[in-house]
């Protein structure tokens, strides 16, 4: 597999990975980024690592298609611990952020600068920020992507061991700065529309705060080309 042909979502992780390091996709599947990884040159070695038998195996089968049976090894294991000392650049992608959250928790040694997590949560992804900033995780970056209808975020992590709290809005925007406004644009209309669901006959005071301040934020002027709100 050729970078260029991966999915829009791998693609952009494919991206964020440093080059020259030994690389651990957790949750490989069918190891399409190893593979892409190890073709471009971007990494010499890599680890395609799963839980379940099934997907390992389909991940070995495209190794072995691939001829790259020598330069990654798949490792059948739940979660990153078994990883310690043996790569320094990992991948978590495809999955809940509060499950992405618990591999890194019973793995001490990403506790490291010298770690750097390329992540990519499926679903709660606030709480993932906020997890990540409780515990001295720092996110350098971040990227949205938009695939088959549907906009993912991914993080470039570093540890850093300054413990932060993230307020809901800051757990909820990401980086707003850098982030691409369209896409985010997609993310804030669907915060709002479950907040709508949530505050609908009931008295929820801080959801409707969120509520208000995520309104006035796609009313400035970054948002003027996405939104008729500040029409």
């Amino acid at each position: 597999m050729r970078e260029k042909e991966l999915s829009r979502r791998l693609h952009a992780a494919f991206l964020l990975v440093r080059e020259g390091r030994t690389v651990a996709d957790i949750g490989t599947d069918h190891a399409y980024l190893p593979i892409t990884l190890v073709k471009s040159g971007k990494t010499d070695f890599a680890y395609a690592s799963d839980i379940g038998k099934g997907p390992l195996a389909r991940a070995e089968e495209n190794i072995k298609k691939a001829g790259l049976n020598e330069k990654i090894k798949t490792v059948l294991t739940d979660g990153a611990a078994v990883f310690d000392t043996l790569a320094d650049e990992f991948i978590i992608a495809g999955m809940g952020g509060e499950l992405i959250f618990d591999i890194i928790s019973r793995a001490p040694f990403m506790k490291n600068p010298d770690i750097h997590l390329v992540l990519q949560p499926m679903t709660k992804v606030p709480a993932l920020r906020r997890l990540l900033a409780e515990n001295g995780f720092n996110i350098e970056k971040e990227t949205l992507v938009s695939e088959d209808g549907k906009v993912y975020t991914l993080m470039s992590v570093y540890f850093d061991g300054k413990k932060r709290e993230l307020t809901d809005y800051e757990a909820v925007v990401g980086d707003v700065e850098n982030a691409d406004k369209e896409l985010l644009m997609k993310i804030l209309e669907g915060v709002i529309y479950d907040l709508d669901k949530k505050i609908k006959g009931k008295n929820a005071p801080e959801d409707v705060a969120l509520k208000e301040k995520i309104e006035a934020l796609i009313k400035t002027k970054r948002f003027a080309q996405y939104t008729k709100c500040n029409e």
